[in-house]
């Protein structure tokens, strides 16, 4: 018998397009226990589930847990959602199980706390301001200059982010953000723009000691709405241990442990500046792309930490993989054209529609208006990103009111 089987895990929200990781887990032979959004389409998988109407809700989070645990205990627990993670890490301190401490966890997840500590280590980062009301966003301006990017401290995802390039701008990305806010009382992020090529530095750390799994290029469509475009990895440059020298000071002075992490980064010309640390796994379908690449699944070694052993890591890389997401215009979503031309493209791995057809779609504004992604690989990384370019070409969301 392996050491997961027949250990009970509890997670606490799966997120979308982990496939991958359910199958990790119900593979390893683990006892998996479920609190998720009621409506999560993965819900039934696990050996007992419970829904909720609000994952952020801790009074909800809580009851979800006792009626799912009944008299058990847990081995482990996991979740693959920022704002959970300082409930995670509390429910794990009670249980008296392995996970990194509330206090890590709460620097990990709100923006303003982790960009306090940040600075105090001396990680280089943009310069920014924690704006309490429209009075000080307006200051930060004053001091910082245009553009900005303005976000709300307790959400992910690109929720409520807003780049701000004028005065004019600048009133409705503010109400924008204020609204995005998970809790009445937390603040505004103001930061100055940095420009420079976008990346994610992806590591595990356990026991204090983190290793550097790979590092991701990033793209994001430029505007007011800084929504992610799409990863290509592994991504080699000239920056790479500069990059990776800031992410484990930023880990460090966080507290992070046992888990893992995703760094994103500026490489400005006067080299890495350090946008944000999420201390969990890597979201849209980065771990899958690790294992295609590389052999080695990221998902066991989460599992193994949870469960409080060491994991072994070891990385064979064979070829690169690039993923495009594609969003779509305001409309019912009707459909995906052009699958089969994309399908046949060389290198070509995934064509996948993301969204449930018959969803009303608005005007694209953050992370969570992706509609269906593609995924290519390549011996090389540019033949990569080349595919995925031609792959999304042949693709058009179709929606009642008209396509893109």
């Amino acid at each position: 018998m392996s050491s997961t089987e027949g250990r009970t895990v509890l997670v606490i929200g799966i997120v979308e397009n982990r496939e991958f990781a359910i199958r990790t887990l119900l593979r390893a032979g683990v006892r998996l226990l479920l609190v998720d959004f009621v409506d999560a389409p993965h819900l039934r998988l696990a050996d007992r589930y419970r829904g909720v109407g609000d994952l952020f809700d801790e009074r909800q989070v809580r009851s979800a847990v006792a009626d799912v645990l009944g008299a058990d205990r847990p081995d482990a627990v996991m979740t693959f959602f920022d704002e959970c993670m300082v409930l995670t890490a509390t429910l794990a301190a009670e249980f008296g199980i392995p996970f990194m401490s509330a206090d890590a966890a709460r620097a990990a997840t709100v923006k303003s706390v982790q960009r306090t500590v940040l600075a105090e280590a001396g990680v280089p980062q943009p310069r920014f301001r924690i704006c309490h009301e429209l009075d000080e966003v307006r200051a930060a301006v004053e001091e910082l200059g245009f553009p900005v990017c303005v976000k709300p401290v307790d959400q992910a995802g690109s929720i409520g982010v807003g780049l701000a390039g004028s005065a004019e701008e600048l009133g409705e990305i503010t109400r924008r953000a204020w609204h995005s806010r998970l809790r009445a009382n937390a603040p505004l992020l103001v930061e100055e723009q940095v420009r420079g090529q976008e990346i994610s530095v992806e590591a595990l750390t356990c026991d204090g000691e983190t290793t550097v799994l790979c590092q991701v290029r990033k793209e994001v469509v430029a505007g007011e709405s800084p929504i992610v475009n799409g990863h290509a990895l592994p991504y080699q440059h000239a920056h790479a241990e500069a990059a990776e020298a800031a992410v484990r000071t930023g880990l460090a002075a966080l507290g992070v442990d046992r888990c893992f992490s995703n760094t994103e980064l500026i490489i400005t010309e006067s080299g890495p500046k350090v946008v944000e640390i999420n201390a969990r796994t890597p979201g849209d379908v980065i771990m899958d792309m690790i294992w295609h690449c590389s052999g080695f699944n990221p998902y066991l070694a989460a599992l193994d930490m949870a469960l409080g052993a060491t994991p072994s890591v070891s990385l064979e890389w064979t070829h690169h993989e690039a993923m495009r997401f594609l969003c779509g215009k305001e409309g019912t979503l009707t459909g995906l054209r052009g699958i089969e031309q994309a399908a046949a493209v060389d290198g070509a791995v995934e064509v996948r529609l993301a969204a449930t057809v018959g969803t009303r779609l608005r005007e694209p504004r953050d992370n969570m208006d992706h509609v269906a992604f593609v995924v290519a690989r390549a011996p090389a990384l540019s033949d990569a990103l080349a595919r995925v370019t031609e792959m999304t070409n042949h693709l058009a969301v179709a929606t009642t009111d008209g396509s893109h």
